[in-house]
């Protein structure tokens, strides 16, 4: 499961940096998108909608935002892998447990305990504390 969380993380690094290129493109040929919220459908309709006057243009344009789409898509695939199999995971029961706390979601939940690993090989709060500093 820690494989898969760690994936999921590396999948939303590259997500990031593919919207920043793309704003960045778009930002250095005087395009800014005019509603408040981005990466909505609206946004993406309002990115597939846009013509650059020159092909190159045009073509790099729909490489940015190929890369947008098929990284958004690989963190989708991931977290629903990490959905599917909490199911079958021996952890599920602490996983669920953390979800208990207030703003706790599933794939943080589950990032945390395949991180921590077993819980009971810290004698007291402490030690945890400490492991996660170092």
């Amino acid at each position: 499961m820690r494989d898969l969380t760690r994936a999921r993380e590396d999948a939303v690094k590259a997500q990031r940096a593919a919207r920043q290129l793309l704003g960045a493109f778009l930002l250095g040929h005087g395009l800014r998108y005019p509603d408040k919220k981005s990466w909505t459908p609206a946004h993406m309709r309002w990115l597939s909608d846009i013509t650059m006057p020159h092909p190159a243009q045009q073509i790099t344009l729909q490489e940015y935002i190929h890369v947008v789409t098929e990284s958004t898509e690989r963190v989708t695939r991931l977290t629903d892998q990490i959905q599917n199999l909490l199911l079958e995971w021996h952890m599920e029961p602490v996983v669920k447990a953390l979800q208990a706390l207030r703003g706790v979601a599933p794939v943080v939940a589950t990032t945390s305990v395949a991180e921590i690993g077993d819980m009971n090989r810290f004698e007291r709060p402490r030690q945890l504390r400490d492991e996660v500093k170092s």
